[in-house]
């Protein structure tokens, strides 16, 4: 028992010594850090943009529409059938147009949209990210201006603009269009492309822009589950049962670019994961350099008594304590860099977000994916381990020592 023993301690301190201060071992174990550092990073990043996507551009559009082919009555009946339906939480007439927003000195190109404050509340999370206030008093003439739609104009709130439809009116002094002076009240900032166009009016008042007497252009729901939205929308459709109506779930205007997120994020893990196989397979090499270093020990210990299955569990325990290294050594910076990358972005002067939905970088980290990196990397190193173990258990102790 104390023979084999000594063979356990013996062999064990003559590998970990060999690790703890080979420097083919650190690089190694810096290698497989950095791989699982950089998919860390990747995958937090990624799925920012996914829970910005669901929770900030989601939160603010509509999740279905139901538009007329020409504005019809606001019909409350309708309004019922369509809160009965399952998966509804909420449900909010609207009229939207295109016009124009300009000053003395600027025009913008934007979408009005005409909202009832009070219902809208129920179908966007708009109002959680205005300055002042949405647009509530009936023959105010108020507005709501996006972000990128006051910047252009170099207004605020407390300033007036106009706005334009391009519907124009016969006078006996030719066509002119219909404008409206309107008073600046809030100033919607959701750091999303939707704040580049949008403007927000009072219902009644864009009622009264727009010549529509009682008559709406249609209704914006909002889904309990955002993934049925195709469903629900037909569904809605068929209990309607209007031929002038038709649908616009959000995955008609935007499903294509969360698949794309979705996407992305399953590509990245799968080529970054073949980073973490490159620094898997430099531990084989690292490995058997430190199986070639010890040979001369490993035959000792053989005629001493340590049998194959003693030496692979052994050699397998070198490859667990680089492998726990490394990987611990990777999700920490993975954790300290993802952390800091929203602010070291704002702290930059470039904006490399301008061509993306939001206007910041999100980083979000999820448990499941530090599991799934884990389960991964410890995996390629165990496997990394399988080509050592055959070589340190297929030598002949005699003639190793012949040579030593």
């Amino acid at each position: 028992m104390t023979s084999r023993l000594s063979v356990t301690i013996g062999l064990r301190y003559t590998f970990f010594r060999g690790a703890s201060i080979s420097l083919v071992n650190m690089i190694a174990i810096l290698g497989l850090g950095l791989s699982v550092g950089i998919l860390f990073i990747v995958l937090a990043v990624i799925n920012g943009f996914d829970r910005e996507f669901r929770e900030r551009i989601l939160g603010v559009l509509p999740h279905i529409e139901y538009l007329g082919s020409s504005p019809f009555e606001n019909n409350k009946k309708q309004i019922l059938e369509l809160e009965g339906l399952p998966n509804i939480e909420g449900i909010a007439p609207i009229i939207r147009g295109g016009g124009l927003a300009s000053v003395p000195d600027a025009t913008k190109g934007v979408l009005i949209l005409g909202i009832d404050a009070r219902r809208y509340k129920e179908v966007s999370d708009v109002s959680i990210y205005t300055k002042g206030k949405l647009p509530s008093q009936a023959g105010g003439f108020e507005v709501a201006l996006g972000v990128g739609v006051s910047l252009a104009l170099n207004v605020g709130i407390g300033d007036t603009i106009n706005l334009t439809l391009p519907k124009t009116t016969t006078t006996p002094w030719g066509l002119i269009s219909r404008q409206k002076r309107f008073s600046v009240v809030g100033i919607v900032d959701s750091q999303s492309m939707l704040d580049s166009r949008s403007v927000y009016i009072q219902i009644e008042d864009a009622q009264a822009f727009f010549q529509l007497k009682n008559h709406i252009h249609g209704y914006q729901l909002k889904l309990e589950d955002i993934f049925l939205a195709e469903e629900t929308a037909e569904y809605g459709l068929n209990l309607l049962d209007d031929p002038s109506l038709y649908s616009r779930p959000w995955t008609m205007s935007y499903g294509a670019l969360y698949e794309a997120i979705r996407t992305q994020k399953s590509m990245m893990f799968i080529l970054l994961s073949l980073l973490i196989g490159v620094a898997a397979f430099n531990l084989v090499s690292t490995l058997v350099m430190s199986v070639d270093q010890r040979e001369g020990e490993v035959a000792i210990f053989r005629t001493m008594g340590a049998d194959n299955a003693f030496l692979v569990r052994v050699f397998l325990s070198l490859t667990i304590v680089i492998a726990i290294l490394g990987i611990s050594l990777g999700l920490l910076l993975g954790w300290i860099i993802a952390l800091m990358l929203p602010h070291m972005y704002e702290w930059t002067a470039v904006d490399l977000m301008s061509e993306y939905f939001v206007r910041y970088l999100p980083v979000e980290i999820l448990g499941q994916d530090i599991a799934l990196i884990i389960s991964i990397s410890f995996l390629l190193c165990l496997l990394s381990a399988i080509y050592p173990s055959i070589k340190v258990i297929g030598q002949e102790p005699a003639e190793v020592l012949s040579h030593e």
